[in-house]
C-alpha cells in the first residue's frame, strides 16, 4: 500500500512525502529529510504512530522508532492519516505475532548455508560498521540454535534474555543492513564466520582475486567512470542547480503573490471608508482595481475540502462590493 501527501500542502508541491507499506518494512520519502532518498524501516523498530492535525486540515503522521528517533511526514488528509495509522498498527502486530516463529525458521535456514556462499561483489571495506553488533548478533543466533536443540544453562538463559533486548530479537541496525545489501553480502555469512569485519573482508578479497572475469568487468567499469566522470559530475550538479532554482523561483513567486494580496487589502480598506462617507462613485471606481493575477491557493481562506485561490477570492470580493454600492445608490 502506498500513500502520498497532498501536493496542495506546504513543502509537498514538487516532491510530496510518500509512505509505502511492504510485507516486512515501511518505506519513507520525506522532502528535505533524507535528501530525496528512500528510507526503509522495519515494523519491529516502530514504537508508536501518532497523528497531529484536525479533521479539516492537513495532518502530520509521527512515527516513533527505537533506533531512528522520530520521523514526521506532513501533508496527509485526516482520513488518509488515520488509514496509515491503522494499517501500520496491523503490520506491527503481525510482525510481533510472527516474530517467534520466524526466528526459529530463519535460524535453521541460516545454519544450513555455509560461509562460502558470501557474495564476491563486495570490494570496499565494511570497517565503518560496528564489530560489537556483529558479535552480539552471532551470540544471539548461536544461543537460539542451542536452545532449540539441547537447551541452555541458567547463565546462558540470562545472557540470551539480555541479547533479545539489545539485538531487538536478532534484528540488525538499519546502517548495517543497508551497507551489506549494497555490497551483496549476506548478514548470516559474517555472523557464522566467527570473524571480525576486517578478517571477513580479507578472506573475501582473496576469493575475488581468483575470479579473473569478475576482475576484468570491474576494471572496465572503473575505467568507464574515470573516462566520463566530468559528464557524470556535470549532470549531478545540473540536477542540484535545477532543484535549487525551482525552489527559489517558487518562493519568489509566492512572495510577489502575497505582496499583491496585501496591496488589494489596502485598497479594500479605502473602499470601505469611501462607502461609509457615502462617496459611492469613487468607491465604485476603486473597485475596478480589485483584481489578482495569480491562480494560487490562498492558505488563510482555504480548507481541506474547499481550496480558495487568490484570483477567485478577489473576483468574488469585488462582485460583493459592487452589489453593496449599487444597493446604497438606489
Amino acid at each position: 500500500m502506498r500513500y502520498q501527501a497532498n501536493r496542495l500542502s506546504q513543502g509537498n508541491s514538487l516532491f510530496p512525502a510518500e509512505i509505502t507499506l511492504g510485507q516486512d518494512e515501511v518505506k519513507l520519502k520525506i522532502p528535505g529529510l533524507f535528501e530525496g532518498k528512500e528510507k526503509s524501516l522495519l515494523y519491529k523498530q516502530i514504537t508508536s504512530i501518532e497523528i497531529n492535525g484536525g479533521a479539516l486540515s492537513f495532518c502530520e503522521v509521527v512515527i516513533k522508532t527505537s533506533r531512528s528517533g522520530k520521523i514526521i511526514a506532513k501533508g496527509f488528509s485526516h482520513i488518509t492519516a488515520k488509514e496509515i495509522q491503522s494499517s501500520l498498527q496491523k503490520k506491527i502486530e503481525q510482525s510481533k505475532n510472527s516474530n517467534s516463529k520466524n526466528t526459529n525458521s530463519n535460524t535453521t535456514s541460516v545454519r544450513k548455508k555455509s560461509f562460502e556462499e558470501a557474495s564476491a561483489d563486495a570490494k570496499s571495506t565494511l570497517n565503518s560498521f560496528n564489530d560489537d553488533e556483529i558479535s552480539e548478533l552471532s551470540k544471539y543466533y548461536k544461543l537460539t540454535a542451542k536452545l532449540e536443540n539441547q537447551g541452555l544453562t541458567d547463565d546462558e538463559l540470562i545472557e540470551f534474555d539480555i541479547l533479545k533486548i539489545t539485538t531487538f530479537n536478532g534484528t540488525p541496525s538499519e546502517s548495517l543492513r543497508s551497507g551489506l545489501e549494497e555490497r551483496g553480502i549476506e548478514l548470516k555469512d559474517i555472523i557464522f564466520s566467527n570473524k571480525s569485519i576486517s578478517e571477513f573482508n580479507s578472506s573475501q578479497s582473496k576469493r575475488e582475486s581468483g575470479s579473473l572475469k569478475s576482475e576484468i568487468s570491474n576494471e572496465e567499469t572503473i575505467a568507464l567512470l574515470k573516462k566520463h566522470w566530468k559528464v557524470i559530475l556535470g549532470v549531478f550538479i545540473g540536477f542540484i542547480v535545477l532543484i535549487s532554482f525551482l525552489k527559489k523561483n517558487e518562493k519568489a513567486e509566492m512572495n510577489e503573490t502575497k505582496k499583491i494580496h496585501q496591496s488589494l487589502e489596502s485598497t479594500a480598506i479605502d473602499i470601505d471608508k469611501l462607502i461609509k462617507t457615502k462617496k459611492y462613485d469613487k468607491a465604485l471606481e476603486l473597485t475596478k482595481d480589485l483584481n489578482h493575477p495569480d491562480h494560487i491557493i490562498l492558505d488563510s481562506k482555504s480548507t481541506l475540502l474547499s481550496p480558495e485561490y487568490y484570483d477567485n477570492y478577489w473576483e468574488k470580493y469585488k462582485d460583493s462590493i459592487k452589489t453593496v454600492i449599487l444597493k446604497k445608490i438606489k
